[in-house]
Parts: structure tokens; C-alpha cells; sequence
């Protein structure tokens, strides 16, 4: 669903989702894509802990990935890191995505922002990859996913970048 996290603060909550820690998107308004019925079950987009729930995690990319991103979904073969193995990398951390380095700020209409994909990610073993955040020197994990189908993305997260 469509939120506007763009004034909330989350500080000292907690928030669970595919038995993961789900740092929401504060600071961000998000725009939800139509993801439910597009798989075979929508067990992957539950928020209540039930088997079959993925945790959330975040991709930055540019504007014209996050339109690809959007009509698409991931595509294998725009794979272009490999530091800690080949696939969509993501992390559970939106500052982490939203490093100018992978989310690129872009103007329009007078103003900058930024987007930044929330997705849903298959951690089960053999289908994502967890870099702990001691190796990626990011301050949060990576998770690195081969397979489009082990990452679906369900929101894009937008924000006005002020003070650039």
C-alpha cells in the first residue's frame, strides 16, 4: 500500500517481517507497485510472521532503474556488481541503498530526489547470499540474489534530497 513515512519516526520501535528486523522507510514516501496475485501465493508480502513471509530490503538505483525496476522487475541481465559474488544486491538498511553511489538523484520539476526499491528477498539457504555487515563496510548487511525470482520488488520509495 501506498505510505507516506516522509515525517514518521520510528525510534525505538521494533518491526518484524520474514523474521527479520523491517527498518521502515522513514524519511521516504512510498508508492506501492501491484504485486499481490502476480505470484503463485502472496505468502512472500505478509506482515505477521507466518511461514512463507520474506524480509524487506532495499535496492538504490537510478530513475531509469527504478522505472526498468517497476514495469519489469529485476532483470538477470543487468547484473553489473560482482565484489561479493554476481547478483541484485540489496540491503536491509534504506540509508545504506540510498548512497548517491547507487541511488542517483535526479530533478524534477525544480526539485532533486531520490528512489530507492523496497523489496521482498528470499533469504532461504541457496537462494540469497548474506554479506554481514563487518565485510561490507557499509554499516549493514548485503544480501546478493542470483535469481529474479528471489527478489520481487513491491514499493518504490521516493524522497526530496535538500541540501545537496
Amino acid at each position: 500500500y501506498d505510505f507516506d513515512f516522509t515525517h514518521v519516526d520510528d525510534t525505538g520501535t521494533v518491526y518484524e517481517r520474514g523474521g527479520h528486523i523491517y527498518k521502515r522507510p522513514c524519511g521516504w514516501d512510498r508508492i506501492a507497485l501491484k504485486v499481490s496475485g502476480q505470484y503463485e501465493d502472496d505468502r512472500w508480502l505478509g506482515s505477521s510472521g507466518l511461514p512463507g513471509e520474506w524480509p524487506v530490503s532495499y535496492h538504490g538505483t537510478r530513475k531509469s532503474g527504478a522505472e526498468g525496476i517497476t514495469k519489469e522487475g529485476y532483470d538477470e541481465k543487468k547484473l553489473f556488481r560482482d565484489l561479493h559474488g554476481k547478483g541484485h544486491y540489496s540491503t536491509p538498511d534504506i540509508n545504506v541503498a540510498a548512497d548517491e553511489m547507487y541511488a542517483a538523484s535526479f530533478p524534477f520539476e525544480d526539485k532533486i530526489y531520490q528512489a530507492v526499491m523496497q523489496n521482498r528477498v528470499n533469504l532461504s539457504p541457496g537462494h540469497t547470499t548474506i554479506i554481514p555487515k563487518e565485510e561490507t563496510y557499509a554499516g549493514a548487511e548485503y544480501y546478493v540474489t542470483p535469481s529474479n525470482d528471489d527478489l520481487r520488488a513491491y514499493g518504490i520509495c521516493i524522497r526530496e534530497v535538500v541540501n545537496q
